[in-house]
């Protein structure tokens, strides 16, 4: 009991080193950092009466392989068992209203648990890193995946999403590399940006016309997936799923997005919405007949070194090649009449010898502003080749800001 720090019916601190401990009867609260770094410790008794474990209570006991909490908790503090590695089993009473962010991360041989039905928020980063679950049911009543809630979470192979969650946020399920299907339900409000990132084996995705919101990269990385559901949504234009082996985006009424070969179209194939980060081709020419070419179109593809344009394009879409580290061509016609900000944004391999070739003869109804705004992104002046008519607005930027300019009739 020296080993003991309890006041006001607060368990404050264990200084001892037994490998395992009952709590005396009368604590109402294991404090905060109460048991933190205890890494000896393998198992712990806590009375009846307790009804709230603190911040960081256990976290860091990384030999703690089990705990049964008392009927009568209504709260698991922040942190409270982040870092258990060996905790494998822990029983958790309905009682429980509140689960504080982190509350398991990093706990990595947890396979399973019985979230309380009292819980109405997976709060940030909870179940963050747990590669052990392999199945986890949120019950009835939860509003709300926070950010990261299960991300890291490798081993998760099956996952049930009651009706009453509105919102599922940003990472909420990235690299949970073994869920191969997901069905939400109606009643789901808003997917955040890189939620399903990095799921590799998901290869259905069922998407509720509920849904008004849609993040981001939602879908990076999920090289499996060949169908997406969607009903009476919209999505914003670069913010469909990035994979090369889709074969449609299906829908039941509303918009159909069709997709050939690792590319999306809107249904006239008038806009090329999405080039795969994940088609390892060098050189892509856009189709005849494409007037736009939408935001982040092309963005993150590391393979192509050469894109040509058709004469029919008007409109090149912000951050459309950002970030396409190898692309070393690129041939812009006449008739492009708007560039949106930062189209080559990250294109610079940070060699000079080695020179992106912007080509084309910019229109002279294109603002110069919109030109200097598409490329003033790359790290030095110097490793930007511009191509274009003499005379040309092209010309007029490389003059301006020491780029080499090449007179090229188009």
């Amino acid at each position: 009991m020296n080993d003991f720090t309890i006041k006001n019916g607060v368990f404050e601190k264990y200084t001892g080193d037994e490998r395992e401990i009952t709590v005396p009867g009368g604590v109402r609260k294991i404090g905060d950092q109460a048991f933190e770094g205890c890494s000896g410790l393998t198992g712990i008794n806590l009375p009846e009466g307790v009804t709230e474990i603190g911040d960081q209570a256990f976290e860091g006991c990384s030999g703690l392989t089990g705990i049964t909490l008392p009927e009568g908790v209504t709260k698991i503090g922040c942190g409270a068992f982040k870092n258990c590695g060996r905790l494998k089993n822990i029983t958790i009473p309905d009682s429980v209203t509140k689960i504080g962010h982190e509350a398991f991360r990093n706990c990595s041989r947890l396979t399973g648990m019985e979230i309380p039905v009292g819980i109405t928020t997976i709060e940030w980063s909870t179940f963050y890193g747990c590669s052990g679950l392999t199945a986890i049911a949120i019950p009835e009543g939860v509003k709300e995946i926070g950010r990261h809630a299960f991300e890291g979470c490798s081993g998760l192979t099956d996952i049930t999403i009651p009706a009453s969650v509105k919102e599922i946020g940003d990472n909420a399920f990235e690299g949970c590399s073994t869920l191969t299907a997901v069905i939400l339900p109606e009643g789901v409000k808003s997917i955040g940006a890189c939620a399903f990132m990095n799921c590799t084996l998901l290869s259905y995705f069922k998407m509720p016309d509920s849904v008004t919101e849609f993040g981001f990269r939602a879908f990076d990385g999920c090289g499996m997936l060949k169908r997406v559901r969607i009903k009476n949504y919209k999505s914003k234009p670069g913010y469909l799923p990035d994979y090369s082996t889709l074969d449609r985006l299906e829908g039941e009424s509303g918009p159909d997005y069709v997709a050939a070969d690792g590319v999306v179209f809107n249904r006239d194939r008038s806009e090329l919405i999405r080039y795969s980060a994940l088609k390892d081709d060098v050189k892509y020419t856009i189709p005849a007949g494409i007037k736009k070419i939408g935001m982040y179109a092309f963005s993150n593809n590391q393979h192509l070194t050469e894109v040509i344009i058709p004469d029919s394009v008007t409109e090149i879409g912000a951050r459309a090649f950002e970030n396409c580290r190898n692309l070393q061509s690129i041939t812009i016609p006449p008739s492009v009449t708007y560039m949106g900000d930062y189209v080559f944004i990250g294109i610079h391999t940070g060699s000079g010898s080695r020179k992106q070739k912007i080509s084309g003869s910019i229109s002279a109804k294109t603002p110069v502003k919109a030109v200097i705004s598409a490329i003033e992104s790359y790290s030095t002046a110097e490793d930007i080749l511009i191509r274009g008519k003499k005379g040309s607005a092209a010309e007029r930027y490389a003059q301006k800001n020491g780029c080499t300019f090449e007179n090229a009739e188009m």
